[in-house]
Formats: structure tokens, C-alpha cells, sequence
């Protein structure tokens, strides 16, 4: 069950990133639409002004015709950010989707086969975390073995390590009694 609210909490983080980036990404396609446009007022203002003087049209010829090539640059830019932010549209859809199938009620533990496999991987997990706080006590004896006065902060040491330790036991045992529990 808990393994159900993780999985349903990372699918409703990465959810909320996508969302996130799309909003971005909708920020960023607004901010090139709006230099396309300023783009083409200034070449729009360009040629009127070429209208009023022909020696200066001459003159702003190349300018015009860059501008010009810089308006298909950021409509191809704008392109892009349109089919990426579709991209993402559709990411979104399909994680929340998932997060909906995974919202649904399902019989909690009642595939025997799942249950002591999500057990063992648990087990397996527990086990590695005890080995880690088994190593952590023997380093800390060994390294007290050197330091002169070290009896007091090793046994608040090992007294703070043994906690964890016997939560940890506790985990596996009761993971155990439920890997071999009926499905009710």
C-alpha cells in the first residue's frame, strides 16, 4: 500500500513537472511571438518609410531583406516551441491517465505472487540497510579503538545506531508475516 502512495506521489511530482514546464514553455512561445511581431512592425515601418524616400530604400535594402530572414528564423523557432509544447500536451495527457489508473481501487495484496516479490525487493532493502548500520557501529568501534576518551560518544553512538537497527528487524519481520499472508 505505501509503495502504491510513493509510486502515486512520483507520478503526481513528475505530473506537476510536466505541467510546470509546459507552462514554461507556453511563457517562452508568447516571448517569440511577441519578437516576430515586433519584427514585422519594424520591417512594416521600414517599408513605409522606403515609400517616402527612394535613395534611402536603396540603402535599406540589406537591412530589410535580414529582417526579413530573421522573421523565418523565429517563425521556424516558433514552429518548434509550438510542436514541443504539443509534445508535452500530450505527456501530460497520458501521465494523468496513468495517474487515474493508479488512483483506481485495486484489491490491495491479493496477487500472492506480487506481494512476496514486493517483499523480497523490501526485504532485500532492509537487509542492505542494516549491513550499512552494522558497518557504521564496527567503524565507529574500531576508529574509538584509536582515539583516546572515546568511550562516551561511542556508546551514545551505538545507542543511536541500534534504534534504527531494531526498527529495521522489526520491518523485516513483519514484511515477512505479510509476504505469507492469505489474499483475504
Amino acid at each position: 500500500m505505501q509503495a502504491n502512495s510513493e509510486t502515486q506521489e512520483s507520478t503526481e511530482d513528475h505530473l506537476s513537472r510536466v505541467e510546470k514546464t509546459v507552462a514554461m514553455n507556453r511563457l517562452l512561445l508568447l516571448v517569440v511571438a511577441g519578437l516576430i511581431l515586433t519584427m514585422l512592425a519594424s520591417w512594416i515601418t521600414l517599408g513605409v518609410i522606403g515609400f517616402v524616400s527612394d535613395d534611402e530604400t536603396a540603402a535599406l535594402a540589406p537591412e530589410v531583406v535580414q529582417l526579413g530572414e530573421q522573421v523565418v528564423q523565429l517563425e521556424a523557432r516558433l514552429q518548434q516551441q509550438q510542436a514541443h509544447i504539443d509534445q508535452q500536451q500530450t505527456q501530460l495527457q497520458a501521465q494523468a491517465a496513468l495517474l487515474e489508473r493508479l488512483a483506481a481501487p485495486s484489491p490491495a495484496g491479493s496477487d500472492p505472487a506480487l506481494r512476496q516479490q514486493l517483499a523480497r525487493s523490501l526485504i532485500g532493502q532492509e537487509q542492505g540497510l542494516q549491513q550499512t548500520l552494522l558497518g557504521l557501529k564496527s567503524g565507529m568501534h574500531d576508529l574509538a579503538g584509536m582515539i583516546v576518551g572515546s568511550r562516551s560518544w561511542l556508546e551514545h553512538y551505538q545507542e543511536a545506531l541500534n534504534k534504527p537497527l531494531a526498527e529495521s528487524r522489526a520491518r523485516v519481520e513483519e514484511l515477512r508475516r505479510w509476504s505469507t499472508e492469505q489474499a483475504e
